[in-house]
């Protein structure tokens, strides 16, 4: 009975080992099978080691010359002279002669208001002038007479001062009375103050002279104010030019500082664009020897030239380089209006050992290829870093880059065809077989 037992216990033990073998077996065929699958699809490494090209490349040769560096720039026009009419006076608008966009020529009647009031001012004034002037005329009359009175005065006195003394002699003689001696001292004493009296007038006239002439001064000033009133009435134009827009209508009553119409003059008008930093200083050089810096707007077939006249003093907030200033050349000026912007050329003087390429053989504006031979007889890539100075625009209207590089000597060859993945060390294979060095 207990060997069956035993028998029994042993039995189920042995199929349960066989069961736990199969599972074992499943989990590491599970585990296998993953093992191949993540190998075969995992993402394989990139290769770091020199790649051959099946297609050849084209080389260009390094060639240092003298190139002049275009920029392409958007310029603003601005009116060097442009204002806005005010009113002077206190009047009523008339009449008006032109109209926006209507061109004018300098001096030329633009507005006209009404100067009635303002000529009864006027003679107003020049009445007061003229009253002026007859006062200072009728002084000088009286002026004379009054010298020619104290003269007199003076003989009289003369006479009056014998008399008085001869009569005292009569007096201590006992020959007249008391009574006749105060009379005759009574006439000299009168005459006296007469005399001295006269004698005052004769010196104040002088400062009567005097400010009667500040009063005609400042009468004058008046009606000469007045007649600059009178003028002002009629608002003419400061210089040729065109009107821009007009603020009043006839009829309308306007006040002294009122605007009237805005004009700005036709041959002052300058086109401004920014100018990056980097080249800032190569133009201020060129500007102080007195070369001149050309520039040129193209629209469709009129072609309009330009130079620079000067640089602003500051730069703007915001704002990456200076305005450089330009005037007209030669070309079409009426295309040029205030307000306007233009896409143009800016000529940079001309710099030596500059390197013209295409666009394409300048890899993010930082770096070229340059093409050599290994000492394995094969041709590889090798980075240079080189200074972009800009674009000049060939006689096919293809624009090249032009660079400078230290790296880069007459002989060199540079990559000329755009690989993306270029790199240093990359194979590459050339057309025409060339000694590359």
């Amino acid at each position: 009975m207990q060997f069956l037992r035993i028998f029994h216990v042993g039995k189920f033990s042995m199929k349960k080992n066989i069961k736990n073998r199969w599972i074992a077996l499943v989990i590491l065929c599970c585990a296998m099978g993953s093992l191949v699958y993540f190998k075969n699809t995992r993402i394989k490494p990139l290769q770091t080691k020199a790649l051959n090209y099946s297609k050849y490349v084209d080389i260009l040769p390094v060639i240092k010359d003298l190139y002049q560096v275009e920029l392409t720039l958007l310029a603003l026009t601005e009116a060097r002279y442009e204002s806005q009419l005010k009113a002077t006076v206190n009047a009523t608008v008339k009449k008006i002669w032109v109209y926006p966009g209507t061109e004018v020529k300098k001096g030329q009647t633009l507005i006209s208001l009404d100067k009635s009031r303002i000529q009864l001012q006027v003679q107003q004034y020049k009445a007061s002038v003229e009253n002026i002037k007859a006062k200072i005329r009728l002084d000088k009359i009286q002026f004379k007479f009054a010298k020619e009175i104290l003269e007199e005065q003076k003989i009289l006195q003369n006479l009056n001062n014998l008399s008085l003394q001869r009569v005292v002699r009569l007096q201590k003689s006992k020959v007249l009375s008391e009574e006749k001696l105060e009379q005759i001292q009574i006439t000299f004493h009168q005459s006296t103050i007469q005399l001295y009296q006269q004698q005052q007038r004769v010196k104040e006239y002088p400062l009567r002279l005097q400010q009667l002439q500040a009063e005609l001064l400042k009468a004058q000033a008046i009606y000469q104010n007045s007649l600059k009133d009178l003028q002002e009435t009629e608002i003419v134009a400061p210089y040729s030019g065109y009107v821009t827009d007009i603020m009043v209508a006839p009829g309308e009553r306007v006040h002294d500082g009122n605007p009237l119409l805005g004009v700005y003059a036709k041959k002052n008008i300058e086109l401004s664009a920014i100018v990056p930093q980097q080249y800032l200083k190569t133009i201020m050089q060129a500007m102080q020897k007195g070369e001149v810096v050309k520039a040129k707007i193209v629209q469709g077939a009129e072609q309009i030239l330009l130079h620079a006249v000067r640089i602003a003093a500051k730069r703007q907030v915001k704002e990456l380089g200076r305005k450089l200033y330009f005037s007209l050349i030669q070309g079409n000026n009426q295309l040029i209006i205030p307000g306007q912007q233009f896409t143009i050329q800016l000529f940079l003087p001309a710099q030596k050992d500059l390197i013209a390429i295409p666009l394409s053989a300048l890899y993010q504006q930082q770096y070229v290829y340059k093409v050599q031979v290994n000492k394995n007889q094969q041709a590889v890539l090798q980075r240079i870093a080189v200074t972009y100075h800009g674009q000049q625009q060939s006689d096919n209207n293809r624009s090249k880059a032009l660079i400078s590089a230290k790296g880069l000597q007459v002989g060199d060859y540079i990559l000329n065809t755009y690989l993306p993945d270029a790199a240093s060390g990359l194979r590459v294979m050339i057309k025409e077989q060339t000694n590359a060095t």
